[in-house]
């Protein structure tokens, strides 16, 4: 017996340690409180002065241990309710709350230094051999039941808490909680098994249930990450937020993130956590964030989503030191981007005949007109004019002259290809910006869209009303390319000379001249 129990003393020592030390070196790389070691080395603290009180050979002997078990007992629990108020996220407590919760161990300490005089924590003590190990044996005091309750109630505390978390969140966070709540109730059920004295020798199991408490949350420290969000904190607000959200840390990896951010980056819950470059590589809009050379918003595409985000990166500091990390929001603009895009389109068209408006046809112009001159590419510009319009809104309503200016646009955006914009500027007034086309590619377009109006007719009431237009064309090939003012001007002077009244104009001048010759 006296082997099994100085072994399980030693692993117990060990143990926590090694997991103290392990859990100081993350705290500080993680710039985290230091309540978990804490915890751990007053765990080693406890299990090496009990195990020193199991070889004293006298009463004196164990109760110059006493005050050092109860020193460790104390720093064990108001590290454990610290971790509580870590994983509530609470930092600070009120200073009557602080006051309280130290008061009870401060006397317990200072009863158990004197407990051979005082008789409140241990009363009739005796110290007795058993196979080999020093037992102390005695009546409780009345302050030894207040010690009691106070401990074993921090310790429901906490299990209430993580049991209260084990049924909430994603699955990794209730498993997380679960292990905390098992390392919270192994000293309980210790305490239990010492009370009902069912062990062959009286002994006491708590250091040896306090390690196992440490190994459970140094489970929850570091393969789930305690420390790295608060909890609780992270299911009511984090887990719950529309915005997609990855926390990455002082390495760049993605260390946590909520569902939102699952559903844009399945990859996210691969074994291995992707950087912010690699989801660069997926959304080339982070990219500006991920090398940064741009601190602002960034709007993003995500492939094969049709929803745009607008991403905004948090880099995490304290004070002026290092970079502890960064988070990543992603915030849903799909609807904002889809109403600007229609207000835009709206502002570019025209009401009545749905094709571009007089500002979209000087955008375009002038883009492709410097597009032209940069790369020394045809441009073709043409205007179109309908004959008799006047004539039309007077004698059959303005409702027939709306629908004859509906057709006119309709037909020439059927004619012309893709890349050619069809604008009506104004009235009766269209106007074409023609891509990729020379003098004679505009004069072949012009007389292509004067045929196809003059073709047409509309109905007003009982009558059939034929459409007719003047339509002059521009082409300049280079390389000296004039204003867009210019080649206006000259298609405009052409589209004038198209009509029918100065063709008959030119048709009698040139038949005087004949004659006269």
């Amino acid at each position: 017996m006296r082997t099994i129990v100085l072994v399980s003393l030693v692993a117990s020592i060990l143990l926590s340690l090694f997991i103290g030390l392990a859990g100081t070196v993350r705290s500080i790389r993680k710039r985290r409180p230091f309540s978990f070691p804490a915890m751990c080395y007053a765990i080693t603290a406890y299990s090496f002065v009990y195990m020193l009180e199991l070889h004293q050979e006298s009463l004196a002997g164990v109760l110059l241990c006493l005050p050092f078990e109860y020193a460790a007992v104390a720093a064990l629990v108001l590290s454990m309710v610290l971790i509580i108020m870590d994983y509530v996220g609470s930092y600070r407590a009120k200073a009557w709350q602080a006051w309280l919760l130290a008061l009870v161990p401060s006397l317990s300490i200072a009863m158990a230094a004197t407990a051979s005089g005082n008789g409140l924590l241990y009363q009739d003590m005796s110290v007795s051999l058993r196979d080999g190990l020093a037992i102390l044996e005695y009546r409780s005091g009345p302050w030894f039941y207040v010690h009691r309750v106070y401990v074993t109630g921090i310790f429901l505390f906490g299990a209430a808490v993580f049991a209260k978390n084990s049924l909430i969140g994603t699955s990794s966070r209730r498993f997380q909680a679960t292990l905390m709540l098992a390392g919270t109730l192994i000293p309980l059920a210790a305490n239990a098994v010492t009370i009902a004295g069912v062990l062959p020798i009286p002994l006491d199991l708590a250091p040896i249930a306090f390690a196992l408490t440490g190994l459970l949350y140094g489970a929850g420290f570091f393969r789930y990450r305690l420390f790295n969000l608060h909890p609780i904190a992270r299911d009511l607000v984090f887990e719950h937020m529309r915005d997609a959200a990855i926390v990455f840390d002082d390495e760049g990896s993605a260390e946590d993130f909520n569902r939102a951010a699952a559903a844009l980056f399945p990859d996210l819950g691969a074994e291995r956590a992707p950087k912010l470059e690699g989801l660069a590589a997926r959304c080339p809009g982070l990219r500006g964030l991920a090398d940064g050379s741009s601190a602002g918003p960034a709007t993003v595409e995500v492939d094969g989503d049709e929803r745009r985000f607008e991403a905004h990166l948090s880099r995490f500091r304290i004070g002026f030191g290092d970079e502890l990390g960064s988070l990543l929001i992603l915030h849903d603009v799909s609807a904002q981007v889809s109403l600007q895009e229609k207000l835009s389109q709206l502002a570019s068209l025209d009401d009545l005949t749905r094709v571009a408006n007089r500002r979209r046809f000087y955008e375009v112009a002038e883009a492709e007109l410097e597009r032209a001159r940069r790369h020394g590419r045809p441009i073709g510009f043409a205007i179109l004019d309908m004959n008799r319009f006047k004539g039309i809104n007077d004698g059959y309503g303005h409702q027939a002259g709306d629908e004859a200016l509906r057709l006119v646009a309709g037909l020439c955006v059927d004619e012309l290809r893709s890349c050619d914009l069809v604008c009506r500027l104004g009235g009766d007034e269209f106007a074409f910006v023609l891509p990729e086309t020379d003098e004679d590619g505009a004069a072949a377009a012009a007389r292509k869209l004067r045929r196809l109006v003059g073709a047409a007719t509309i109905t007003a009431g009982s009558a059939t009303v034929r459409l007719s237009a003047a339509v002059g064309a521009v082409g300049c090939s280079g390389p000296v390319y004039p204003d867009l003012a210019e080649l206006l001007v000259i298609a405009d002077r052409r589209m004038y000379a198209d009509k029918p009244r100065f063709a008959a104009a030119r048709a009698a001048k040139a038949a005087k001249a004949a004659a006269a010759r």
